[in-house]
């Protein structure tokens, strides 16, 4: 993929899951290079489905991973990498285009 990056698994289901698996500043990183603005706390609220629905549509073996996550059971470092042995630790992806909605 031209113009592209290289995301965490853990960054990317932060958005896909709306569970926190890494930090808020690798969410507003993500969503901000995928959507093409620099976006504040309301643009996150705003684009997370377009966002999430973006990174499924290229990456559709990552729907419904980490909503099974429950903190009493292990923690998100022992969740992570039990997902990335069946997944992969990262995923490339270029800016969305034209999908932005206002």
């Amino acid at each position: 993929m031209e113009n592209s990056r290289e995301f965490s698994l853990g960054q990317l289901l932060n958005i896909t899951s709306g569970r926190l698996f890494t930090n808020m500043d690798d969410i507003y990183d993500t969503m901000s290079y995928l959507s093409g603005d620099n976006l504040n706390t309301l643009g996150l609220l705003e684009y997370r489905k377009t966002v999430s629905d973006y990174i499924l549509s290229v990456y559709p073996e990552l729907t419904g991973v980490g909503l099974d996550y429950s903190r009493d059971k292990e923690s998100v470092v022992q969740y992570l990498e039990r997902q990335k042995q069946l997944f992969g630790d990262s995923f490339r992806l270029s800016p969305m285009t034209n999908s932005k909605t206002k």
